[in-house]
Parts: C-alpha cells; structure tokens; sequence
C-alpha cells in the first residue's frame, strides 16, 4: 500500500521580546504604522506556490487535451492522440501528488498562518497601544 508523507504545521509562539526589541517596534510603528512585525509573512498561496501551479498548468493541459480531442477526433490523426499522454500524465499528477499534498497540509498550514498572523496582529495593537515595556509585558503577556 502506497504511503504518503506530508508536514503537519503548528505555530509556537516565540519567546518574550526585550525591552530593545519593543522600542525599536514602537519606533517602526511611529513611523510607519503599516510595518509588519512578522519577520517571515508567508501566505498559504505563497507557501503552496508549486503545488497550485502544477495543478493550473496540468489543468490547462487537460482541458486543451480534451477539446483537441472532441473536436478533431477523426481528422487529427496521431498529433491529437498524443495529446491524451499528456493529459493522462497530468490527471495522475493531480489525483495523485498536488490534490493530496493540499489536502493533508493545508489545512494544518492555514490554522498555523491564522494563529501566526493573529498573534503579531495583538502584538503590534500592544505595542502601538502602551506607553512602556512594562506596560506592554503586563497587557501581552499577562506578567
């Protein structure tokens, strides 16, 4: 039986920012309040890049398969009956690799860029939001 390995992702929150780290993000966000504190922003359609590619031009290969095979189906000769191999390697490329690997990571990669993205969406709020590291570890951290 055919087994297929994938990367289930959480997000670990990072340790406690120091007091430098906290004036030089209070700094940034004076000067720019849309500067983002996440030091690696990656989406799920960035992250997935390869996989949603793959399933486009496979995609765009079976379908002009298929079209080229309905409509000249007796009058193409072998050029448009080669076209099936293509369209069937690409089938197998979705069924196979680029659907299960979404299927089975991304739905842990989407929980993990929402928790990623709503913790440093609370952690620019307190630092645009307090006054002073002290006042910001009790808000954000609770200590």
């Amino acid at each position: 039986m055919p087994t297929i390995r994938y990367t289930k992702t959480f997000f670990k929150q990072p340790s406690r920012i120091n007091e430098d780290t906290y004036d030089t993000l209070k700094r940034e966000l004076i000067k720019n309040p849309n500067f983002e504190i996440d030091p690696n922003p990656e989406t799920f359609s960035q992250h997935f890049k390869g996989s949603l590619k793959t399933i486009k031009v496979c995609g765009i290969i079976i379908i002009i398969s298929l079209v080229l095979s309905l409509g000249f189906s007796d009058h193409a000769g072998d050029f448009f009956d080669k076209l099936a191999i293509p369209g069937g390697i690409c089938i197998f490329i979705i069924i196979f690799t680029a659907i299960p690997l979404l299927l089975m990571e991304g739905p842990s990669y989407a929980t993990y860029v929402k928790k990623k993205t709503e913790y440093f969406s609370r952690m620019k709020y307190g630092i645009q939001n307090t006054g002073s590291y002290r006042e910001f570890c009790l808000s954000f951290y609770g200590k």
